[in-house]
């Protein structure tokens, strides 16, 4: 396995034994931006959560800025989605 698929999967497993007794939302998708960002070697990570119901996208894990609303058919993560749910129906 090369350095990179090695650290990748380090990572993935030190938060998951993190995520797992986890039971408040807010503080797994917490640790979820924190890998993200680890795993990207980011400085900022943000997890998204689609709100069908508002049809917007939010995130009140931005690490380092304070919560985003915007709505769903906005920016890259909206055409992220919109193709993700366009490919779940073919």
């Amino acid at each position: 396995m090369s350095n990179n698929a090695e650290h990748i999967v380090e990572t993935i497993f030190k938060y998951i034994t993190k995520i797992q007794p986890l039971r408040q939302y807010e503080e797994i998708l917490m640790e979820l931006a924190k890998m993200g960002r680890s795993l990207a070697n980011a400085d900022r990570c943000t997890v998204w959560v689609v709100d069908s119901k508002n049809n917007e996208l939010w995130s009140k894990v931005a690490l380092g800025v304070e919560a985003i609303h915007i709505p769903l058919s906005s920016g890259i993560v909206g055409q992220a989605i919109k193709k993700l749910r366009t490919n779940d129906y073919k």
